[in-house]
């Protein structure tokens, strides 16, 4: 199993002999398999911390709740008051705090875009005049 593994990562050829040049190349290849490796695992508990800090604020307002009704405090005028407000706010920023939430389901939940792809702005078999393309590379996930 690890004589297949070795034999797949630097390819020798019929005598059984690398290269210089296949032995650096199969290195290069191994350290850009890392290198991604370790940028999927960093960007991966960059969205995991976003999402927990989300999940904390809404478990520190459930505690807050509790500890208002353990004090005997009626804690429903505040939060009739803060409703009322939240409503009106919402009717005002509505369409662009769903946008928003969508955005973050979508790159937590579905992760669409993985590091290193490319992303392009316009149709990618059309030839732009002046030789750009309107592309770029992922080089970074985050909810931020």
């Amino acid at each position: 199993s690890k004589w297949k593994a070795l034999r797949k990562l630097f390819r020798p050829d019929a005598n059984n002999e690398i290269s210089l040049l296949n032995f650096v190349q199969s290195c290069d290849s191994m350290y850009k398999k890392l290198r991604y490796f370790r940028a999927n695992v960093g960007n991966a508990s960059v969205i995991d911390h976003a999402l927990e800090s989300i999940v904390d604020g809404a478990f520190s307002f459930a505690v807050m709740l509790v500890l208002l009704s353990v004090m005997r405090v009626n804690p429903w005028p505040l939060l009739v008051s803060l409703s009322t407000l939240l409503v009106s706010i919402s009717f005002a920023v509505g369409s662009s705090a769903s946008k928003w939430f969508e955005g973050m389901l979508l790159v937590a939940a579905r992760r669409p875009f993985d590091l290193g792809d490319r992303i392009y702005m316009t149709d990618p078999s059309l030839i732009i005049s002046d030789g750009l393309w309107y592309c770029w590379f992922v080089e970074d996930i985050n909810l931020f």
